[in-house]
């Protein structure tokens, strides 16, 4: 896996929905989350995530890779990640790493 670093922090204000969607959680949240464990060659850091079931990717910012990957070579995208909206989101570069749920 790898994990792309973006330099742009890219805030969804809106979402527009064609019918009826039904969203329920047992208690009152603003973010469903997970802690995952980022292995590299040379380091391993927990990292709390927000879920997005609609992506498939996940962006870590830039200061993260700074204070805590920097040491790791980043290896260019394999592909050109878009929002929603199909506008590019920036990328950095990749972090070949193995993600494993705490």
């Amino acid at each position: 896996m790898s994990v792309p670093f973006s330099s742009q922090t890219v805030y969804v204000h809106e979402i527009n929905l064609t019918e009826v969607q039904n969203l329920y959680l047992h208690v009152a949240v603003d973010k469903i989350s997970c802690t995952v464990q980022i292995l590299t060659s040379s380091a391993a850091r927990p990292v709390e995530l927000t879920v997005d079931s609609g992506s498939s990717v996940s962006i870590l910012p830039k200061f993260f890779y700074e204070k805590y990957f920097r040491g790791e070579k980043l290896q260019p995208p394999k592909v050109k990640l878009v929002t929603y909206s199909r506008a590019p989101i920036p990328v950095i570069g990749c972090l070949p790493a193995t993600v494993l749920k705490k």
